[in-house]
């Protein structure tokens, strides 16, 4: 009887060990390696959307965001607009581009507290309610600013994994979606490669 059991308490030593071992040889690291593609998401991981034409538009064009005290700072370059156009530009619920006709598939704006619709520098407007993109004579626009409504990656206001929508009319800060109309750019928010970002302005 001894001997049996003195067997027996081998056997389960043994395979304890060899679990321990399997597990140690198999077990794999997290830490940060982007030549693993393993890139934490910080609260300050900088994100980007490139904008890709709606149905028949010809807009195109990137939006970065940038860590900033506080808020996020947007900084944006568009073509393809109407030539002296103002066109409205929301930061949309999802980042889902499957409608190419109208990009309904991105819902609706992004509006985390349930605000009535504003433009900035309204302190109460919908999350990522930006101003209105001015193009010039050949259909350029940029913008920069600091938005305090956002957030890069934390919190219910965070906005990766959402969309940038560009409409085809200037917003005019209406009820319930600032009268905008429809969709002709969208461009969804993911983190971005820092060496491929310009310097924040």
């Amino acid at each position: 009887m001894i001997r049996t059991t003195a067997a027996s308490a081998l056997v389960t030593t043994a395979l304890l060990t060899g679990c321990a071992t399997h597990h140690a040889h198999h077990s794999h690291t997290a830490d940060p390696d982007p030549a693993r593609g393993v890139v934490p998401v910080t609260k300050t991981s900088p994100l980007v959307a490139v904008m890709r034409p709606v149905g028949e538009s010809q807009v195109e064009g990137v939006f970065y965001f940038y860590p900033a005290v506080g808020g996020v700072r947007v900084v944006a370059s568009v073509s393809g607009l109407n030539p002296d156009s103002k066109h409205g530009c929301h930061i949309h619920a999802y980042g889902d581009a499957t409608d190419a006709a109208k990009a309904i598939s991105a819902g609706v704006h992004f509006n985390p507290f349930d605000h009535d619709h504003a433009l900035p520098p309204a302190e109460h407007r919908h999350a990522g309610a930006f101003p209105n993109l001015a193009a010039d004579a050949q259909g350029n626009a940029t913008l920069e600013f600091t938005d305090e409504t956002i957030t890069l990656t934390k919190g219910v206001t965070a906005i990766i994994g959402r969309s940038v929508i560009i409409h085809e009319n200037e917003d005019v800060g209406a009820q319930p979606w600032g009268g905008a109309g429809g969709r002709i750019a969208i461009g969804i928010i993911g983190l971005a490669n820092p060496e491929s970002m310009p310097a924040a302005r």
